[in-house]
């Protein structure tokens, strides 16, 4: 099950060894993924990185939510994180999400990363859809959806809220009889 490898990523969940990495990685994404995940601010501090670090593994726990870590597979650092949210097990979807550190963006990891998470969603959680939202504003995470294989659906109008401003969404899928780019 976990963690998931590719030819140059590891996806698994966080490890008190990963805090400082975490921290370390929000702050320095502010200018990019700041813009679109509310909790990227410069004030991003170990204690935010623990706090997140004990949600994450107690959703995983219970099945909720597998927000995990995408690390570099020789040097082990931390370039970003992929999950499985909002899982809904009485209609077997859940929702990918990503981001990728601002160094190590636009080198193909989050789709890497989120191709990676296909198989696991339908095989090992056994869910029938995979939705991928992003603000249409959002284009670098559109285009990591479209270049993993998702399927464009629409457009969600107020779909998405940060800092008060209401954002339409990009609507993607994966179902099971998808083949994964």
């Amino acid at each position: 099950m976990l963690p998931i490898t590719t030819s140059r990523l590891v996806i698994r969940p966080y490890q008190a060894d990963d805090i400082a990495g975490q921290a370390e990685a929000v702050v320095e994404s502010v200018d990019t993924v700041g813009q679109w995940l509310h909790w990227c601010t410069p004030d991003y501090s170990l204690t935010d990185a623990v706090e997140w670090f004990v949600l994450c593994e107690k959703s995983l726990t219970f099945s909720r939510s597998y927000d995990l870590g995408v690390f570099d597979k020789h040097s082990n650092a931390l370039i970003g994180s992929v999950s499985i949210n909002e899982v809904d097990k009485q209609n077997r979807r859940g929702n990918i999400g990503y981001w990728i550190r601002q160094s190590q963006q636009n080198k193909g990891y989050a789709t890497e990363a989120v191709r990676a998470m296909v198989p696991f969603g339908f095989q090992v959680l056994d869910l029938l859809r995979l939705e991928l939202f992003a603000a249409v504003e959002n284009v670098a995470s559109s285009t990591v959806a479209a270049k993993a294989g998702a399927r464009f659906e629409g457009v969600a109008k107020n779909r998405i809220v940060l800092r008060g401003v209401v954002h339409d969404a990009n609507v993607y899928s994966f179902i099971p009889d998808m083949r994964v780019a």
